[in-house]
């Protein structure tokens, strides 16, 4: 039986290391070229053919050649290939009232950032996508609390907030000792602090968080009723916290 002659097609991709050469037409294959580049596709038949590579990221010129194996081998079908840059854009903002404000940035992307001394973060890089900023930090709520933005092949500018001091509500612990002035004071628990009271018996212990404390009163030479007394703080001052003091009688 006579044999039927083949022949082959070959050439080189440059630009594009790993990329993938396909072959259509009278046969189909697919081969990747090497590390010069080189492709080649044997054992074809005389025949029409297609040949076009293809490696994500990249566009290919030409993006095929037509072939024609007519009796001879066939070479030099070149390819030149060029990364795709794909457009990134940005979403920035200004946090007023507030400076070292994290900003967070999810969705399509995730990232974080720190508001500079004036309050202005940016987002870099992005692509075409969507997003919620969501601004943070310790002691400070945000308006809006966050905000959904949309990159559309372009940057996102004045994507802004404001921010506001939590005022956390403080109260005071207040009462008199009497049978003595100049006595010493301390509080402890969740605060701890000590003051004497005035030429009254009057003290007071101002901006409590609501908690636990103790109230102790003391000076030399006295014993207290009571000795100590409890306190919770809950919303509100607490008053009349009050001790009698009676001297130490010393036996002579």
């Amino acid at each position: 039986m006579k044999s039927v002659p083949t022949y082959s097609v070959s050439g080189t991709v440059s630009g594009a290391t790993g990329a993938t050469v396909n072959l259509t037409g009278v046969t189909t294959e697919s081969a990747t070229i090497d590390g010069n580049g080189n492709y080649s596709f044997a054992g074809l038949p005389s025949g029409n053919y297609t040949v076009a590579p293809s490696k994500s990221g990249f566009v290919f010129t030409p993006g095929s050649l037509a072939v024609t194996v007519n009796g001879a081998n066939v070479a030099n079908k070149n390819f030149t290939a060029t990364a795709v840059v794909v457009p990134t854009y940005s979403v920035s903002g200004t946090i007023t009232s507030t400076t070292n404000a994290t900003v967070n940035l999810t969705g399509a992307s995730t990232a974080s950032v720190t508001t500079d001394g004036s309050g202005n973060y940016s987002f870099a890089g992005l692509l075409n996508g969507s997003y919620t900023v969501t601004p943070s930090g310790s002691g400070f709520t945000f308006d809006p609390v966050s905000s959904a933005v949309t990159v559309s092949d372009a940057n996102v500018a004045s994507v802004n907030f404001t921010a506001t001091a939590v005022v956390v509500p403080t109260y005071s612990v207040s009462g008199t000792i009497t049978g003595t002035t100049n006595a010493t004071v301390n509080l402890t628990g969740d605060a701890i602090a000590s003051i004497p009271t005035d030429v009254n018996g009057n003290y007071s212990f101002a901006g409590l968080s609501s908690g636990s404390y103790t109230v102790t009163p003391s000076i030399a030479g006295y014993i207290f009723s009571p000795s100590s007394s409890a306190v919770t703080v809950n919303g509100a001052n607490v008053a009349n916290k009050n001790f009698t003091a009676t001297a130490v009688v010393v036996p002579t």
